[in-house]
């Protein structure tokens, strides 16, 4: 028989077993839960639209003050469509601004771009430091990596402390200007893609114009192509078409990779070549010094950086080509997101420009370096070759 004092305790244990068994339930699972619907930021994606593609009635005359941008030296591409952005500048978010690009008007101004990386880029600044209006804006702007600067004009003592903000590729500029973002689809496609799967009979493709670049991409390949086929097309390989439309189509329809290697490998260095094949149905293979798991959906694309070597990057490939189930997952992923580039890109950035200067007290800096800014620890050289 047990005595009283046995029946507790064993009562007691019951009752602490059961809380502790309760806990680990309701524990668990919460957490569980929390981690898989945890929304993951990407720097890339969704990220604040300052611009409207709607026609809306400019209401510049309700405002205060009108903010003048002047290009003082404006890239030659900046052309045709991406001209619209600056004639619409009233549908930014702040319609008081607008793009001038007559260099006479420089000291009613108050913004000043100017593209570093042109030939009409100045020797030395149009107003030195005590001509110079301090509440004047004066904007770096460039869209190459540093490894493709040729004019060096930026590094003269002259230009030393005189940019107050960034305008480039990289997200820790002051005005981000990226070579394209992904926009959350509200109601994501849904498409035969057995069929899409099944009618690609080829495996990888790079279609590239720049033949050596620094980034060794040409020797990667090279080494790519010795565990998988890789056809390649463009100025350092076959004519695809002269169509480019008609190029992208076939590729789309044929092959189930596209390698996507960048020129140069660079902090946030994601170029138009991830952006302009993402729609497509294949998958791209990323090469680059991004940190892409932070800025892109990593389950939309491979990134050679997860692979130790080549030949476990090309048994990973080979893998997934054969398997139809997972390969269509990631064209499921993509199906999520529509790409937006230029002039997408270019309108938002300007809108950013008057953004800020509608709230300038806000963000009000200066680079004493710009050199450092743009060339120190920002690149790496190959070491993936092997």
């Amino acid at each position: 028989m047990l005595t009283c004092k046995a029946k507790l305790f064993i009562l007691l244990l019951g009752f602490v077993i059961v809380v502790l068994s309760l806990s680990v339930l309701v524990w668990r699972p919460r957490n569980a839960y929390q981690f898989l619907t945890k929304e993951r930021k990407h720097s890339l994606v969704d990220i604040p639209q300052l611009f409207s593609n709607f026609k809306l009635a400019s209401n510049i005359s309700s405002q205060k003050k009108m903010y003048k941008i002047l290009w003082y030296s404006k890239p030659r591409w900046i052309k045709e469509k991406l001209l619209e952005c600056e004639t619409n500048m009233h549908k930014c978010k702040q319609t008081n601004c607008i793009i001038i690009n007559n260099r006479s008007l420089l000291l009613e101004s108050n913004a000043l771009i100017f593209n570093v990386n042109g030939a009409n880029f100045p020797i030395k600044p149009p107003r030195n430091p005590l001509q110079r209006n301090q509440n004047q804006v004066w904007i770096f702007f460039g869209l190459e990596s540093p490894q493709h600067y040729w004019y060096h004009r930026y590094r003269s003592p002259e230009w030393k402390s005189m940019f107050n903000w960034t305008m480039t590729y990289r997200l820790d500029s002051d005005i981000p200007h990226p070579y394209g973002v992904l926009l959350t689809k509200s109601n994501p496609t849904d498409r035969d893609y057995r069929t899409i799967f099944r009618a690609k009979k080829k495996f990888a493709v790079w279609i590239v114009s720049h033949c050596g670049a620094v980034s060794r991409r040409d020797a990667f390949v090279r080494l790519l192509q010795k565990y998988v086929p890789v056809d390649i097309y463009g100025a350092c390989g076959k004519n695809c078409s002269s169509e480019a439309g008609e190029c992208k189509a076939v590729i789309a329809k044929e092959y189930k990779f596209y390698l996507s290697f960048e020129n140069s490998l660079c902090k946030d260095y994601v170029t138009e070549k991830f952006f302009k094949y993402f729609p497509l149905d294949l998958i791209t293979v990323q090469r680059g010094y991004s940190d892409y798991d932070s800025m892109l959906p990593n389950d939309t694309y491979i990134n050679t950086d997860k692979f130790s070597t080549v030949e476990e990057l090309a048994n990973f490939m080979t893998r997934l080509a054969d398997n139809e189930d997972e390969y269509i997952l990631y064209l499921k992923a993509k199906d999520r997101y529509v790409t937006y580039r230029q002039p997408w890109t270019y309108c938002n950035a300007l809108c950013d420009i008057c953004q800020r200067l509608n709230n300038l007290e806000m963000y009000k800096r200066s680079y004493n370096d710009i050199t450092s800014w743009l060339e120190s620890d920002v690149c790496v050289k190959a070491t993936d070759i092997k």
